[in-house]
């Protein structure tokens, strides 16, 4: 299971975003492409200012350290953390936007996850309730599988 920050348009987020409503999923631990590809992997992710950031930055400390660290040192550390704080990059430039956090959901994929997360504020929303759980919610599958131990 992954676990994602839900990001939401808040009331100074561009108007196309607050009529579409769309959440915008932030997954949380490392980031593969962003490991794998770095500063480009940011760009494809949608975080422009990071990697644009990001580049310019391993630009700048590979064209000034010289002679005094390998390139290819310097390149797999500055993948190490983009990919370790891709996730932050990626909230901080979503908060520059006006969305804001509205909570956390866990789920297989990046699918899944979104769709418990619709249903969760569909139930809160006082929507349409299911039959079969206690209070005709969905229950929760870590709660049931702890109950089960």
């Amino acid at each position: 299971m992954k676990v994602f920050t839900v990001w939401v348009p808040g009331p100074n987020a561009p108007v196309s975003q607050r009529d579409a409503r769309a959440p915008v999923l932030v997954k949380d631990g490392v980031d593969w492409r962003v490991a794998f590809f770095g500063w480009l992997g940011l760009l494809r992710g949608g975080a422009w200012m990071s990697g644009l950031f990001a580049a310019s930055a391993t630009m700048l400390v590979r064209t000034g350290a010289g002679g005094f660290v390998a390139p290819w040192a310097i390149l797999c550390l500055s993948h190490l953390v983009l990919a370790v704080s891709a996730g932050d990059l990626r909230a901080w430039e979503l908060r520059l936007r006006g969305f804001r956090p509205d909570g956390v959901i866990v789920g297989a994929s990046r699918d899944g996850a979104l769709l418990r997360y619709l249903d969760r504020v569909r139930t809160e929303s006082g929507g349409e309730r299911r039959h079969g759980a206690p209070g005709g919610l969905i229950p929760d599958p870590f709660a049931v599988a702890g109950a089960r131990l």
